[in-house]
């Protein structure tokens, strides 16, 4: 019996061998989904009956014969085509090849070597099905992700690039599947893409794994618009089932904006550092104490004069509370609710308090308290000015 009740369409102009077949389909376990006796007939049985498999004689009568309707039925359905012939010859074969039937029996043929045929038609069918439907999700995948996914022979030269290629450097995929890296990078950016290409090959030849070939960089590329943008670029080295070399997979990320970020931010950072030291060099000139916290109101900048009105050092205060050096450890309260004010009421506050000094002295201290934005507009710290009253 067969392990599938397939739905098998006859396509048979003798009534005898057209009976014989369905006889014999039905004793192996299979379904007649019908049967037709020329081309048209057959043609609109496939769209009424949408049959799992055909067996086609290739020599119908009719306007039409297995061959020519085998090509009409290929626009109607991809079922496999089994073709069945008395006779066979070269231009026939080469004419039945084109339309990829899935097997050739010659009349007269025994139920074993038909069964055979069909369960072999149908094997390599859902194969090819279930790779399709592989293939596809992974395509839908790969062409719907923001990054962009390439995969290249070992020498970087592309074999597949998705659409996201294209996008991100504006050439068309045609374009993009024969262009070369020194036309989208900087030119010092190239010989870093070679640099990476060397290093992912010396992991090769240690690497357990894929993953363990992976390596990444980031670039300054060009777009075909003339533009500039920066790429984070990774590549991994894959193997075939023997273990060999056999391509590079890359993934290359858009990270400009980041990189303009980053930019701003070290930008704002140097021109703070810059502020904060002439404010301190100015203030090292007065009377007044400059000491610089973070949000927790942790110490991050002590300057000569709070030394000298406190005598603790920078070291000794640097990353602590107020009240674990120069003021008392009941203060503690009293910092939490100054902080407090000053992040969502006050803003500065001018406050007066006692404190300590490094030989356990109690002086008293006049503070102004500032709170510090950063470029967000987020609350960064405080700055506090102090002198001894």
């Amino acid at each position: 019996m067969a392990t599938n009740a397939y739905n098998i369409l006859i396509v048979e102009d003798e009534g005898v061998t057209a009976r014989h077949i369905q006889t014999s389909l039905k004793s192996m376990g299979y379904n007649v989904a019908g049967a037709a006796s020329n081309g048209e007939e057959a043609i609109a049985r496939v769209i009424e009956t949408r049959p799992d498999l055909i067996l086609m004689d290739i020599e119908l009568s009719g306007n039409m014969d297995g061959i020519e309707t085998s090509e009409h039925i290929r626009l109607q359905c991809d079922a496999p085509i089994i073709y069945l012939t008395a006779h066979s010859n070269a231009i026939q074969f080469q004419r039945a090849q084109a339309t990829e039937p899935s097997g050739f029996i010659v009349k007269p043929f025994e139920d074993g070597e038909l069964r055979a045929n069909i369960e072999m038609a149908m094997h390599h069918y859902e194969l090819k099905q279930a790779l399709q439907v592989s293939e596809t999700r992974y395509r839908l995948l790969i062409e719907n992700i923001t990054d962009a996914v390439f995969l290249a022979d070992l020498k970087l030269r592309p074999l597949y690039i998705n659409s996201a290629v294209t996008r991100l450097f504006g050439y068309k995929l045609e374009e993009m599947q024969y262009i070369r890296w020194d036309v989208i990078l900087a030119p010092e950016a190239v010989p870093k893409v070679e640099q990476l290409l060397t290093k992912v090959m010396a992991l090769a030849r240690t690497a357990k794994s894929e993953e363990d070939t992976a390596a990444e960089t980031m670039l300054e590329a060009r777009r075909k618009d003339g533009g500039k943008c920066w790429i984070e670029i990774k590549i991994k080295l894959l193997r075939d089932a023997l273990a060999r070399p056999f391509a590079l997979l890359g993934i290359i990320r858009d990270v400009t904006e980041q990189m303009h970020r980053r930019a701003l931010e070290t930008e704002y950072k140097q021109q703070r550092e810059q502020l904060l030291g002439a404010l301190q060099n100015v203030l090292s000139r007065t009377p007044l104490g400059c000491v610089h916290y973070d949000r927790e109101f942790r110490v991050i900048s002590w300057d000569a004069t709070a030394e000298k009105i406190f005598g603790f050092r920078a070291a000794d205060v640097l990353g602590s509370l107020p009240s674990e050096s120069y003021l008392p450890a009941k203060a503690g309260p009293l910092i939490e609710e100054l902080r407090r004010r000053m992040t969502t009421e006050a803003g500065a506050i001018q406050t007066v308090c006692e404190s300590i000094t490094r030989d356990g002295r109690m002086i008293l201290c006049e503070w102004f308290l500032t709170p510090l934005k950063d470029e967000q507009g987020d609350f960064s710290g405080f700055l506090g000015m102090v002198r001894m009253i």
